[in-house]
């Protein structure tokens, strides 16, 4: 994985802040099932992007909506700093 923090469930997350605030994080997970194949995404918060995700709490970090990868089943909300499968 190359995110900084690991949150749990096979997720690692690397927040990024601009000006001291929450800009995106970047989130490794590995695919659910055999072969361990990691998939990257980005996840941008509002105000950096109006379509962003609300930042509830920047810390411990907490994210809204739910959070689900575009490229296999997984999906899940960064809730108090960890990651919790929906």
């Amino acid at each position: 994985m190359n995110c900084s923090v690991n949150i749990g469930h096979g997720v690692a997350i690397e927040p990024r802040w601009r000006n001291g605030v929450l800009e995106g994080v970047a989130i490794d997970h590995y695919v659910p099932g055999p072969g361990r194949e990691l998939h990257a995404q980005w996840i941008p918060c509002k105000p950096y992007r109006e379509d962003g995700w609300d930042v509830i709490s920047g810390e411990p970090l907490t994210l809204a909506p739910s959070i689900a990868c575009k490229r296999c089943a997984w999906h899940g909300y960064i809730r108090g700093g960890r990651w919790k499968p929906a």
